[in-house]
């Protein structure tokens, strides 16, 4: 799992203004908000390019984090992105 590469959904529409990033799934009818901190930069991040653990490692070192730890909470929000489909998981 930790070569693979999640990409943001084309489902989906998201915009970033003032630092707050805005997803809206039209098929869902929802709007999710992502402020600041590793969420929103996991978002970023998911362009299907970068790796899980290329994204684990920048977050441990962007926000001095353990590894272990980074590793945890990182896959545990993919897979909450995942679930929503806001995210896909290639290879």
């Amino acid at each position: 799992m930790l070569n693979s590469k999640p990409r943001r959904s084309t489902n989906v529409e998201w915009y970033e203004k003032e630092g707050i990033i805005l997803i809206f799934d039209a098929k869902e009818v929802k709007l999710y908000v992502l402020r600041k901190g590793p969420a929103k930069d996991i978002w970023n991040w998911s362009d299907g390019k970068t790796t899980l653990n290329q994204i684990i490692r920048r977050i441990t070192e962007k926000y001095y984090v353990d590894e272990k730890q980074a590793e945890r909470d990182t896959i545990e929000f993919i897979k909450r992105l995942v679930e929503k489909s806001l995210v896909d998981i290639s290879s």
